[in-house]
């Protein structure tokens, strides 16, 4: 296991060779995308991207979908999470996104 944020006395674990993610000791049952949207903000903690830059790194430069598909599966991400460590999933008006732990 690989344990990637401890903060407000939760612990997420993220373990990648299983495509399993922990919040609080519990299984959270994530998609493949959701599961390498956290993954990739996980490991890029702080850094802002835009939807964008999220299509093509998590989704494929060959996506042709809505760029709006970001905005859902960050909202089915933080609602999976839960209230504290979905809050850790940041919104930037005109910017983007970004993982950040507030301690």
């Amino acid at each position: 296991m690989s344990n990637l944020v401890t903060a407000h006395e939760i612990t997420n674990t993220l373990v990648t060779s299983t495509h399993k993610v922990y919040v609080s000791s519990k299984e959270i049952d994530l998609t493949y995308k959701e599961f390498e949207l956290l993954q990739f903000f996980l490991t890029n903690e702080g850094q802002v991207f835009s939807r964008e830059q999220l299509i093509n790194r998590i989704w494929g430069y060959e996506y042709e979908g809505n760029s709006r598909t970001v905005d859902s599966h960050i909202k089915t991400l933080r609602h999976k999470l839960g209230e504290i460590a979905g809050g850790y999933i940041v919104t930037l008006i005109r910017s983007g996104y970004k993982f950040e732990v507030k301690e």
